[in-house]
């Protein structure tokens, strides 16, 4: 599975930032927030901040729904 790399976070679909896109990818591979933080370099909490602009910015109900979105439409293959 690859993060497709957007310039900048008018390139996709969901205005989604490059780190955001970042989280959605790990979290794809099965990273927990944690070790995503870690890989990061950001904190927990920073984290939690993205999932709930990712979750806003995708209509999605978890943070599983919005990596089943970003698969379905290719912001993550």
């Amino acid at each position: 599975m690859v993060c497709v790399l957007y310039k900048n976070s008018f390139d996709n679909i969901f205005s989604l930032s490059p780190r955001q896109c970042a989280i959605l990818f790990l979290a794809s591979e099965g990273v927990s927030d944690t070790e995503i933080a870690e890989d990061l370099q950001i904190t927990i909490n920073t984290i939690k901040y993205h999932w709930n602009i990712i979750r806003g910015k995708m209509s999605a109900k978890n943070k599983t729904h919005a990596v089943a979105i970003a698969i379905r439409s290719g912001v993550i293959s």
